[in-house]
Order: structure tokens, then sequence, then C-alpha cells
């Protein structure tokens, strides 16, 4: 397991780029998402990455596929060039035949490819509105939910783990965390689940 102490406290810098996509925190965040969910389950079909900027998530994905195996993913975004160029490095690495871009709001996802050994993982829950993208994934799917507190650009504010918790119910929670982070503004709290919906 990661321990936490490695892990804070950690300092984001990174602007709305690919560059500042890449960021070293960012990294780490979602190195603890991926890395989590694999001592918890390790196979799967299809894997829905809700906000992918620029493919992060499904490099990450690739580059661990040691530890956690997946047959598709599929790259959902509102941002047609954060898509377009994470698919472009997808294709660089060869790895653009298990990927599908998709542009659309996540809102508005009918989860149709997914299997009975599905994923969905958002990694920006406190930046999509709304909450039909959570109430549309079918019961029974494996879940990977990550926001943060104290964004003051963040459509929905998170004061705690337990605002989050309680802002986006799922049947069964198999892990729990809270990370300490700072950026140029000051401390913030990660949070983390990870379950079935």
């Amino acid at each position: 397991m990661i321990a936490q102490e490695i892990l804070t406290p950690l300092v984001e810098l990174y602007p709305n780029t690919l560059t500042g996509s890449k960021g070293s925190s960012l990294n780490l965040e979602r190195f603890w998402a991926v890395a989590t969910l694999a001592q918890i389950k390790n196979r799967f079909d299809t894997v829905y990455i809700l906000g992918s900027w620029y493919g992060n998530v499904a490099v990450l994905l690739f580059m661990l596929n040691k530890y956690i195996t997946f047959d598709q993913i599929i790259n959902v975004d509102t941002n047609a060039t954060a898509l377009r160029v994470g698919q472009q490095r997808l294709a660089k690495l060869g790895l653009d035949d298990k990927t599908e871009p998709v542009l659309k709001d996540a809102n508005k996802l009918d989860y149709q490819q997914l299997g009975p050994s599905g994923l969905v993982i958002n990694l920006s829950c406190h930046n999509i509105k709304g909450l039909s993208w959570l109430n549309n994934i079918p019961d029974g799917t494996m879940v990977v939910l990550q926001a943060r507190n104290c964004d003051p650009g963040a459509v929905n504010q998170y004061k705690n783990f337990k605002e989050f918790d309680q802002a986006l119910p799922i049947a069964k929670t198999l892990y729990q965390n809270t990370l300490e982070l700072t950026d140029p503004d000051g401390p913030y709290e990660e949070y983390m689940k990870i379950g079935v919906k």
C-alpha cells in the first residue's frame, strides 16, 4: 500500500495544460487511485474515465498493466482539444487500439459498453456538475471517486470527507481515505472512495 506519509505534503503548481496535467503531485494522486484499486480488484472489461484530461489516467493504467488489466478504455471529456491530444499521445505509444475518445457531457452517458466487470473512474467529482453521471452507472459497477476541498473554482464544494461521501452515495464502499496536499492557495484535502455503485 502507498504510505500516506510519502504522498504528503505535495505541492500542486500546475496549469490547465498538457504540461500542467503531468505534474508530479497530480500523477501521485492518480497513482494513489490506481494502485489502491489494483489491491481491491485488478481485472476489468471496459473502463470509463470521466474527465480524462489528456488521457493521463489511461496512460497510467497501461503503465501498470502488470498489476491491473482491462479490455478497453473509454476516455470521456467535454474538452475537445484535451481529448484529441490525449488520443494522439496514446497513438504515439501504440495504445490507441484499446482506447476510444468520447466528446460528451458525462451526465449524458448511457454506459452501454460496460460489461459485468466494468469500471468507472471519476477523479474530478468536484468539477462535474450534476449527478446523472453517477446515477446512470449500472448498479453493481466498480467505481473510483476522487474530489478535493478548498477549490474556489470547483462546481461542487466539499468541506470535508463526510460531505463528499454523502454527496456521492454508492451501495458498498471498499476503501476510503483523505490525502493532505498543498497548492499555491494553501493546504487542501483530496478525498477518495472506491466501491460498488
